[in-house]
């Protein structure tokens, strides 16, 4: 494999994020993680919480697991706690929460969108929102009144300290098929409408076209070491790479800038079908929301993902080696 060259933002001082995730039946969420990780270790952001979507035995467990072996322990993890509902297989959470103590860990969650509103009130520097699962949390946020916390609105909270919405989601090249994010339930569907009406701040789309050719994680099978991540790959049948829709559209928040990825942005005001999921960009250099588009190769992108895939996976490595001296 060829070495790409990863993009840095142009400052260095790390931007606040908050990430939001169906922790459930895809892995590619966890390559994610990795990439947060490795964005927090080069100091481009700072992971100020994270919360999960869609809901399952042991959603907490397993994610406060695997940031302990992403070296993001202590980071709050926050659940949707009606979030059980949108079915489906745990194929890797399991053993990441082995030993501990999964029914206590959920139970014991705080509410994901009391998180938000936690992290947002005490926020001295815009926050942005990075989301690779389902919508309705950020909804009930945008919805929700004013409580302890502020006295301010979901909406206008939103406004006042976030910077922009990230979100993995949407089939911008038909206005005819739906996106799994976005027309998984009723509840799904709804919740995606409301958040791109409602949404104060810009809001920049990753579609499920830009990333699906685009495998990601094949570059772990070359360690000798142990790899936590490569695990969770494995054992959802994914060692030779997955699609890369959520580290892909994670990356690119991370690094803030559609250019310095390789993108170009398509402008306009997108509008969601709440029947069917299906979405539609009207074009517009002055609208509020824009999805990115490819303007280089599949590898290009690949290469860079793996890059990083990889230099963080000896960073972990070598911290462990030093750990045990």
């Amino acid at each position: 494999m060829q070495t790409q060259h990863v993009s840095t933002p142009a400052s260095t001082r790390p931007r606040a994020v908050i990430f939001g995730t169906d922790w459930h039946t895809d892995c590619d969420d966890a390559v994610a993680v990795r990439v947060l990780a490795w964005a927090q270790w080069k100091g481009l952001i700072r992971l100020l919480g994270v919360s999960i979507d869609s809901a399952m035995a042991c959603s907490v467990s397993s994610m406060k697991a695997f940031l302990e072996e992403e070296q993001l322990a202590g980071v709050p993890v926050a659940l949707d706690h009606s979030a059980f509902d949108y079915g489906g297989p745990a194929a890797y959470q399991p053993r990441l929460a082995a030993g501990r103590d999964r029914e206590k860990e959920n139970r014991e969650a705080e509410e994901s969108v009391r998180m938000y509103r936690r992290l947002l009130a005490g926020a001295e520097v815009p926050v942005d929102l990075i989301e690779v699962g389902f919508s309705q949390v950020l909804a009930a946020l945008l919805l929700s009144g004013p409580d302890d916390l502020s006295p301010l609105s979901g909406e206008a909270l939103v406004a006042s300290r976030v910077g922009r919405l990230w979100m993995m989601g949407g089939k911008w090249d038909s206005e005819t098929v739906p996106e799994f994010n976005f027309s998984k339930t009723e509840k799904a569907r709804h919740a995606i409408h409301t958040v791109v009406e409602k949404c104060p701040v810009p809001i920049t789309f990753l579609g499920f076209e830009v990333a699906v050719d685009i495998l990601s994680g094949t570059v772990l099978n070359q360690c000798t070491w142990d790899d936590t991540l490569r695990t969770v790959l494995s054992d959802y049948g994914a060692a030779d790479g997955r699609p890369s829709w959520d580290p892909l559209l994670t990356y690119l928040a991370c690094i803030g800038d559609p250019e310095r990825v390789g993108f170009r942005c398509a402008c306009g005001t997108a509008s969601i079908d709440p029947e069917s999921g299906c979405n539609r960009l009207t074009p517009s250099t002055m609208g509020p929301h824009s999805y990115v588009v490819k303007q280089q190769p599949n590898a290009f992108y690949r290469e860079t993902l793996d890059a990083l895939l990889l230099e963080y996976s000896k960073h972990l490595a070598e911290s462990k080696q030093q750990a045990a001296k």
